[in-house]
């Protein structure tokens, strides 16, 4: 059976609990530009495709706000040219 994951998010992070361990992507919001900093996925989470989730929440959140993007997380960066090529045109360099 499969599980619902929530993505929650305060000023600094979007982040998942799942039985006590948590995921975490760190962003900052600085004059309509969203730096997306770090994301960790302890090992205990691997392999759920929870990095992905929290990447795409961040990724909408920004659209959704209007937002330009700074992406310095090599993961959130891969997936965007892997998986999301239409966010590239927000990102600046």
């Amino acid at each position: 059976m499969s599980r619902v994951i929530v993505i929650q998010q305060d000023r600094r992070r979007f982040f998942a609990e799942i039985n006590g361990v948590t995921a975490t992507l760190s962003y900052r919001v600085n004059n309509g530009v969203m730096t997306i900093l770090h994301t960790v996925v302890p090992e205990e989470l691997s392999g759920r495709g929870i990095g992905r989730i929290l990447a795409k929440a961040a990724l909408d959140f920004a659209l959704s706000n209007n937002l330009f993007l700074i992406i310095k997380c090599t993961f959130v960066e891969n997936y965007i040219f892997k998986y999301e090529p239409h966010y590239a045109k927000y990102m600046l360099r």
